[in-house]
């Protein structure tokens, strides 16, 4: 492929390919590589980036009467539900107790030191018995297999929710300048290992001044060194696990 002439600076495909090129001398020696393979060198750190890394959006969803919502309800690029925030139910704990004549309404109260430990079990016991009664706990989960979002218990009219989803649409003007940076070195270390192979497979060329080796074995041992490295630097940017609770 012929090096660009003309330096951009934005964020597209074709300002990664030039990097590439230019990263690998293009200007002063052949580099034997065609847009295809440039082109899967972007597309493999794409989906890496994707996998390691993700890209987290949100979006409000109106419960119905329905209990499963497929993923295209949700949004057309969903990968898999990672998270669902719902309203309080407060009301439903205030109501099955604002009417009873009881010692601790479990919603109200808040424990002091001076109520006892006594004090605290009945409140958690009240606390826990209206929960059981109104199914104030809503649930969900997210059905790989089927693509399918479940809500539990079904609610008995429209609320609504706020979904976190990871994306699978790669998108660079979502990346941090410090992620931009990290992302082009991965592209270009992928596109040194398909270099290195090729050049692999001839190590050998004959000129006008006699035979020369080519750098196939040197390139994919720099590549290997580049992956590792910026691997850990990819891993840090991870989203952090979820706090599983009763």
């Amino acid at each position: 492929m012929n090096c660009g002439r003309e330096w951009r600076d934005d964020r597209a495909t074709d300002a990664i390919k030039q990097y590439i090129l230019e990263e690998l001398g293009c200007d002063v020696i052949s580099v034997e590589l065609s847009d295809n393979q440039l082109d899967n060198a972007i597309r493999k750190s794409q989906e890496y980036w994707l996998m390691w890394v993700g890209r987290k959006r949100s979006v409000d969803l109106t419960l119905t009467s329905a209990r499963e919502y497929p993923a295209a309800t949700i949004g057309s690029d969903v990968d898999s539900v990672i998270d669902v925030y719902f309203d309080s139910n407060d009301s439903s704990l205030r109501d099955i107790y604002g009417w009873a004549d009881v010692e601790i309404n479990p919603f109200e109260y808040v424990y002091q030191s001076r109520g006892g430990y006594s004090s605290l079990v009945q409140y958690m016991m009240y606390r826990d018995d209206a929960k059981k009664i109104v199914s104030s706990d809503m649930d969900w989960e997210w059905d790989r297999s089927r693509r399918v979002l479940i809500i539990s218990p079904r609610y008995s009219s429209t609320n609504i929710v706020k979904v976190v989803y990871l994306s699978r649409c790669f998108d660079y003007n979502y990346l941090s300048t410090y992620e931009w940076g990290l992302f082009k070195e991965y592209a270009l270390m992928r596109a040194m290992k398909t270099l290195a192979t090729i050049r692999m497979k001839y190590p050998d060329k004959v000129s006008a001044t006699g035979t020369y080796t080519m750098d196939g074995e040197a390139m994919w041992a720099n590549a290997e060194a580049m992956e590792m490295r910026i691997e850990e630097k990819m891993r840090l940017l991870q989203r952090p696990v979820g706090i599983m609770t009763d």
